[in-house]
């Protein structure tokens, strides 16, 4: 397979409530994805998938039941899936950790400190029998009795 050795950039946009509209008219008219495609700006791909993510299920009156593509159904759907992106928060990941170290705090064996004021350890242990772990703390918790060191 040849290779491209060009700098190009790709800019990449999601659709937008307006364009989601214009999907539904167009769709409605009975124009082919390939000149929805045109107007809108995109891949017939793009209007392929936004019409797959919109499409619900209608009944008539006659109980017979048909496919159509609601604009404000694919930017709910749309919504819902980016809500489920980026980061996850870390406070999660320490459900278990987090009581163990504020009862440590309060039993007066551990200090907490600033990460900044200490030197960065290369491992560090959960206590309670956790397996030691790569260092990515924020602060940490010194006990003085037996100069451990545990990471939050």
């Amino acid at each position: 397979m040849a290779r491209s050795h060009h700098n190009t950039t790709r800019t990449f946009s999601h659709l937008t409530v307006f364009d989601r509209g214009q999907i539904q008219a167009l769709r409605n008219q009975g124009k082919p994805l390939q000149e929805i495609a045109d107007i809108i700006g995109c891949h017939k791909s793009t209007i392929s998938r936004e019409l797959k993510r919109g499409t619900v299920t209608q009944r008539r009156s006659d109980l017979t039941e048909y496919q159509a593509y609601f604009a404000d159904v694919g930017q709910r759907v749309y919504e819902s899936n980016r809500s489920r992106c980026g980061a996850k928060y870390k406070l999660i990941q320490t459900t278990d950790f987090i009581p163990f170290a504020v009862q440590k705090i309060r039993d007066d064996t551990f200090l907490l400190t600033p990460f900044a004021a200490m030197p960065r350890p290369s491992t560090c242990s959960m206590g309670n029998g956790f397996a030691p772990r790569p260092c990515t703390a924020i602060s940490t918790l010194v006990c003085f009795q037996s100069r451990t060191l545990i990471c939050l």
